[in-house]
Parts: C-alpha cells; sequence; structure tokens
C-alpha cells in the first residue's frame, strides 16, 4: 500500500515536471485564428540572475493596411499583457502583467508598438514582469481581437461579444540567485560603456542601450548611485529604473540629497522623476489592475 502510494506521488510529480505549460494556455492556444503569426522568442537563452536583462522578441501581424488611401483593416488584435507560470502578483488572465509606465510608455514599449506593421519588436522582459525570484517560470504574450464599429464608430476598435484572444507560445526561462560578484561586475560593465566616448556605430548604439538597460534593472543602491553619477547618458533609461524601484523611499531620498551636489546633473525630467518617486513612496499600493475584459474600447489609432 505505501510503495503504491509512493509510485503515485512519483507518477504526479513527472507528470508535472513533463508539462510543458498550464492546461489552460494550450486550451487557448488551440482557440487561435488559423494562419495567425503569433511568436515569443528569448534572445539569449541561458539561467537567468536576479536582475539580469532578459530580451526577446515578439513576431506579430502586420496590422495596418500599407497604403494609408485604403481604408483601415476590419479587425486586429492588440497587445493584452503577459501570462506568466507561475504567477508573481500578476500573470493570470484575470490580471495580465503589463509594461511598467512610472514615466510614461517610451517608443519601445509593447504596448506603443503593438498594432503596426512592424513584424518583430525586441523587448525587455524585466520591463513587463515582476522581479523574479529564482525558480522556473514560463510566459507568453496575450493579445485580444478587435473589430471595427460600424455607422458613428467606423473609426473606431471596439471589444468583441464575447471578447477573443489568442496566446503566443511559451518560453521557459529559469532564474537563479545573483552573487555580490556578478552584480559588481554588471555595474561596472555598465557604468563603463555609458560613460565612454559617444557611440558612433548601430552596433555602439545598441550596445549602450543595452548596458542601460541592464543597469536600471539592477535596482540595488549601488546602481541607484551609478545610474545618478552617470546621467544625463541614456537619461531616460536610467530614471526610468530610478523612478520603477522596489524601494522608492529609499531611491526619493538619495535623489532629493543628489540635487544639492555641484556634480549631479539636474534636468527637468530628472525632477520628474523625483517627484514621481517620492509620491509613490508616500501613498498607499494602486488598485488592482484591470482584467482584459473590461478593457475601454479603443480608437483606431
Amino acid at each position: 500500500m505505501i510503495r503504491a502510494v509512493l509510485l503515485c506521488q512519483v507518477l504526479a510529480v513527472t507528470g508535472l515536471a513533463q508539462q510543458v505549460e498550464p492546461p489552460a494556455w494550450s486550451d487557448l492556444r488551440a482557440n487561435n485564428p488559423p494562419g495567425l503569426e503569433f511568436s515569443l522568442q528569448l534572445a539569449d537563452p541561458h539561467p537567468y540572475r536576479e536582475g539580469e536583462l532578459i530580451r526577446a522578441r515578439i513576431r506579430f501581424p502586420g496590422q495596418r493596411s500599407a497604403m494609408p488611401a485604403q481604408p483601415p483593416p476590419r479587425e486586429l488584435w492588440q497587445f493584452a499583457g503577459f501570462l506568466l507560470d507561475p504567477e508573481v502578483g500578476c500573470g493570470s488572465m484575470a490580471t495580465p502583467c503589463f509594461p511598467t509606465a512610472t514615466l510614461g510608455l517610451r517608443q519601445n514599449d509593447p504596448a506603443w508598438r503593438l498594432g503596426t506593421n512592424a513584424d518583430q519588436i525586441a523587448i525587455a522582459l524585466n520591463d513587463i514582469l515582476p522581479a523574479l525570484r529564482p525558480g522556473h517560470y514560463r510566459a507568453a504574450v496575450l493579445m485580444r481581437k478587435l473589430v471595427r464599429g460600424s455607422g458613428p464608430q467606423w473609426n473606431r476598435y471596439l471589444d468583441t461579444n464575447p471578447p477573443q484572444f489568442a496566446i503566443s507560445n511559451a518560453v521557459e526561462m529559469e532564474s537563479v540567485p545573483a552573487t555580490g560578484e556578478w552584480m559588481q561586475q554588471a555595474i561596472a560593465n555598465s557604468a563603463a560603456n555609458l560613460a565612454g566616448p559617444p557611440p558612433v556605430t548601430r552596433e555602439e548604439y545598441e550596445q549602450r542601450e543595452l548596458a542601460a538597460e541592464q543597469l536600471r534593472f539592477l535596482d540595488t543602491p549601488a546602481a541607484w548611485t551609478a545610474s545618478l553619477r552617470l546621467l544625463p547618458a541614456e537619461e531616460s533609461v536610467l530614471l526610468q529604473g530610478l523612478a520603477a524601484t522596489r524601494e522608492p523611499a529609499r531611491v526619493c531620498e538619495q535623489m532629493r540629497t543628489a540635487v544639492a551636489s555641484p556634480a549631479q546633473v539636474v534636468s527637468s525630467q530628472y525632477l520628474y522623476a523625483a517627484v514621481q518617486t517620492c509620491i509613490r513612496a508616500h501613498l498607499p499600493a494602486p488598485p488592482p489592475k484591470m482584467p482584459p475584459d473590461s478593457a475601454v474600447p479603443n480608437a483606431y489609432w
């Protein structure tokens, strides 16, 4: 009897280990429209340290007419967040994960880009998913169908009734602890790049952007100090990281104190980021995110 119980437990654990993704995701993907070109791919799959930049690419169908004179398409698919398993405060169908918008969406954010003619966009999953503690995770992109209205609403896209969703393939990620040595080296590498001569080639521009992105996602006192010291290099990226910190009270105090330093570069964007961070440090937690099936109808843009 005991042997039978142990065998059942082993089989159950084995089944979970072999399960590629949650059953609900597979069921949802089975209902994807035929021919929908929609996928998620990690740029450099490997075990990611906590705070390490996780680059990915989303491939999706072009959704606007190529010729401005042509009428808008009858339907399109809109970004509806990321699913995450296991969930970490977000990641379910009811509460998908969305890009951080502490200082407003930047032009390379998926919420701004999806719905255009581009075949593929590059993103940082750190900008969308919550900070991942060590463990194994699966992530997928969720999209929702919108249809063009008729009559007075011909130029607006409305949700279908009932809502229709599509899901990308799932990517698997392993998060591992970050050592102090790795953190110091990551900060030093980013700082060396950002403090160097201005980029000239496209590759140099990309490396500089990656350096700034990596620094902003580390979210440690040493990373905050380096970010402030490196300003105005990649100012919008570094300030985005400071404003999105998990410790707004500490970053608020550091940014306020730094203003008095003659060596600190202080711009209007710096002051705005500092104000937003200090406000967040003294306000209660924001309300839950709006579920995807209750979004406000979207205008065609």
